[in-house]
């Protein structure tokens, strides 16, 4: 059976590790593995075949360096591991596949939606899908407003920024009992 090179994005990711084993493990066939960050120090830049230091998936030229990547080294499927990266290689599908190389990451326009929260709540309520209640806001001002709205401070309301990932910025408003009694009964962090 063919040999199969896999691209891994994002290499300094703490799931490549794992991927990178999991792929080592293969019976089915020979797996050659590529991997591309912006470090060249990346963990997983230490753990792949071959390595290749590349723009922010958000740079100009991003696309065209894993293109250049992909062609060269003979890539079968890239793995995209960042909001960015899949945005800017989603961008790009059809010149990959022209190519021979599939990406693995679904159509530009739903990752669209998809890393976006208030586009993907939105999206949910016009299709009649179940989603939060929410509001999309701008400023301090709109913010204590639509926690008002949400019930604050009777009922707990939870805040996230909408491009983040990881639980970065998201906080849950706790009721003000209930900020009272953990700063008088619990241990602080």
């Amino acid at each position: 059976m063919k040999r199969a090179t896999v691209l891994l994005t994002c290499c300094g990711d703490l799931v490549i590790p794992g991927l990178v084993q999991s792929l080592r493990l293969v019976k089915e066939r020979e797996v050659r593995v590529i991997g591309v960050d912006m470090k060249e120090t990346a963990l997983g830049s230490y753990l792949v075949d071959r390595f290749f230091t590349v723009p922010r998936g958000d740079a100009p030229g991003y696309g065209e360096a894993l293109l250049q990547i992909a062609e060269r080294e003979g890539v079968d499927v890239i793995l995209p591991f960042s909001d960015e990266e899949s945005l800017a290689l989603a961008r790009e599908k059809s010149s990959f596949e022209e190519k021979g190389t599939w990406v693995a990451c679904s159509d530009y326009e739903v990752l669209q939606i998809a890393y976006d929260k208030g586009q993907c709540y939105r999206f949910l309520a016009e299709k009649g899908l179940p989603h939060p209640q929410f509001h999309v806001v701008c400023t301090p001002q709109e913010f204590l407003e639509a926690a008002h709205t949400l019930g604050y401070p009777r009922r707990r309301v939870v805040m996230k920024l909408r491009h983040s990932r990881g639980g970065r910025g998201a906080r849950i408003l706790p009721i003000p009992e209930e900020a009272r009694d953990a700063l008088l009964r619990e241990k602080p962090g």
